[in-house]
């Protein structure tokens, strides 16, 4: 509690023992052993290639690693992380891009805690992916 009285009880070291003694109530991440290896990258999918590609490289300044034109580009962000571009399609929609191990097994196991996941498993020439949606209608691939 701010500026207030907190309610704490002080523990007894017989008590830590006994906590210490107790399993784990933490969910598997918490305990150091998630599957998320990464951050990938945020994908924008644009309108104008030419434009996207002289907006990040020249205004932005970030360096072009990758320019596939029409059809895919990255860029390395300065302490960490990237961003990707691809062209706009019917059914595309801005996401990060997460890398992990066990795919299949993580999205069962997010399915089966109530994630809502837009497309399972399925295999694409840069390996195999899955989408999913936050509650906000945030996607991660």
């Amino acid at each position: 509690m701010c500026g207030g009285r907190t309610n704490r009880r002080r523990i007894r070291p017989d008590q830590i023992r006994q906590l210490a003694e107790q399993p784990a109530r933490l969910p598997e991440f918490a305990r150091g052993s998630t599957p998320i290896r990464r951050m990938q990258a945020t994908i924008y999918f644009v309108d104008e290639w030419d434009a996207a590609i002289a907006f990040y490289r020249d205004v932005l300044g970030l360096k072009e690693v990758v320019n596939f034109p029409d059809r895919w580009a990255f860029f390395e962000v300065p302490g960490g992380g990237s961003i990707a571009l691809q062209p706009r399609s019917a059914d595309a929609a801005n996401h990060v891009s997460i890398e992990v191990t066990g795919i299949k097994d993580f999205v069962a196991e997010l399915r089966s805690k109530g994630a809502k996941v837009i497309d399972d498993v399925c295999q694409q020439e840069h390996g195999e992916t899955a989408l999913i949606e936050d509650p906000s209608g945030n996607r991660s691939r």
